[in-house]
């Protein structure tokens, strides 16, 4: 690998994940969706929201980055993409400062959500920014109770989702839980093929994730299992909800993640990360094809 100037504008891109802000930008974009083909959206309001979600997941991802260097959980030897901490990008009074400047730039971009939105948006955002923290950092963080991935399907799902279609029409829809059960799947099946790729790590660092409780076996079925279930938005949609058969289409969205789950059949390895990456993909393609079908096919 390239060598990286500390502390420079290419080392905080590495720092960011890019490659996971489809997790949170999926239901931003399918619930404005909603709303747009509801003729409730607001083009100001969703764009607000969708920096929010962005700076969010960035904050969490830097978090993360600090928190495992903190505890000696990152190594070399790690399977997963290299760390900033860990591979000397950035150093740890830099992250510092950088976590503080993204919560306060939050924070203040939250106020005019929260101005809209009210106390129910004041209470997800929140929850959001001590999610972020409590995740990795703290006597007990999460992600080493074994609770993490009920995190990611609430946080990554049915809030963002509910959040974001209230912001933009101050009520809710008979739709909204339906639409969110697959961004909550993807986004937890995600984690889980982190997870399973780092379990013998994590085991060496206490870290208590449902891959460490349960094995390789009980990840492999549920990694397959919420894929599958991935599908169940756009089918209940056409199902209870009325959109129309062509919706159905935007399921060929979700072919990267399908494609990178035949890695699942071979040993723990580098090779893994490729899967991180397909169900990131679909992450990103089901935003624009489930959206669209929403916007197109929505009932009047």
């Amino acid at each position: 690998m390239k060598a990286v100037m500390t502390n420079s504008l290419e080392a905080w891109l590495l720092a960011s994940r890019p490659k996971t802000l489809g997790a949170i930008s999926c239901p931003v974009i399918l619930s404005s969706a909603l709303a747009y083909a509801h003729g409730h959206f607001v083009l100001g309001i969703m764009v607000v929201t969708l920096i929010c979600a962005f700076l969010l997941q960035i904050l969490a991802n830097v978090i993360n980055d600090y928190g495992d260097f903190l505890t000696g959980s990152d190594t070399k030897n790690r399977l997963g993409p290299p760390r900033a901490l860990q591979m000397g990008w950035i150093t740890p009074r830099a992250m510092q400062m950088g976590i503080l400047i993204l919560v306060f730039i939050i924070a203040t971009l939250g106020l005019v959500l929260v101005y809209r939105g009210g106390m129910p948006i004041f209470i997800i955002g929140l929850l959001s920014i001590a999610l972020c923290f409590w995740y990795t950092m703290g006597p007990k963080p999460l992600s080493y109770l074994g609770f993490s991935e009920i995190a990611i399907l609430l946080f990554f799902g049915p809030l963002p989702i509910f959040g974001t279609y209230y912001l933009q029409s101050l009520s809710l829809a008979p739709e909204l839980l339906a639409l969110s059960l697959t961004p909550a799947c993807l986004s937890t099946a995600l984690i889980m093929a982190n997870n399973l790729r780092d379990i013998e790590q994590d085991k060496r660092s206490d870290k208590r994730t449902l891959a460490v409780r349960y094995g390789e076996r009980f990840s492999r079925f549920a990694i397959v299992l919420l894929v599958i279930f991935a599908l169940s938005s756009p089918l209940m949609l056409v199902i209870m909800y009325r959109y129309p058969w062509w919706l159905l289409i935007c399921c060929l969205s979700l072919m990267p993640a399908i494609k990178s789950l035949t890695i699942l059949r071979e040993p723990i390895s580098a090779r893994y990360n490729l899967m991180f990456g397909g169900i990131g993909q679909a992450l990103y393609a089901l935003s624009i094809g489930l959206g669209l079908g929403i916007i197109y096919g929505a009932p009047q």
